[in-house]
């Protein structure tokens, strides 16, 4: 087994997602498109919610979490909806996708605020060396595949 914590790799990932929405969000701010920080940015959340909801979502769901876990894939629903509204604005209309960014954003920040003071640390709790295992090779070593939708949003 590794030395994996899940709610440390996933709060620091949201750090690395934030700066990269941070610099296309200043490029705004200079009149310029940042769009290669914003798609870094994006493909990395895309992939975050990706592994939380097919992985780690389901072990804390079984762990008595099944409120929080109702509330996380809602939002990550929202979160992904803002994604395609700044990507649809992004390098035509700067005001668009600036006010798209920072609605993406404000739905963003309060929703990692929630897994990183709730979800993360009852992650300790509630997961196995086998259930951190699988988050971990989820994290690292999976890729989303191409037409995936978080659960709120399937049809």
């Amino acid at each position: 087994m590794s030395e994996f914590v899940v709610g440390d790799v996933l709060e620091h990932d949201h750090h690395e997602i934030d700066a990269g929405f941070a610099d296309a969000r200043a490029g705004f701010a200079a009149g310029e498109w940042r769009g290669e920080s914003f798609a870094r940015a994006a493909e990395a959340l895309r992939h975050h919610i990706y592994v939380e909801e097919e992985v780690l979502f389901p072990f804390l769901r079984n762990g008595g979490l099944v409120a929080p876990v109702f509330v996380m894939h809602r939002e990550h629903a929202e979160i992904w909806q803002g994604l395609a509204a700044v990507e649809s604005a992004f390098g035509s209309d700067a005001t668009g996708a600036a006010a798209a960014m920072d609605a993406m954003a404000a739905v963003l920040d309060a929703h990692n605020s929630k897994e990183e003071q709730i979800l993360y640390p009852a992650s300790g709790s509630v997961l196995t060396p086998a259930d951190t295992e699988a988050v971990r090779a989820a994290f690292e070593e999976s890729h989303r595949p191409d037409g995936w939708l978080p659960m709120n949003l399937r049809r």
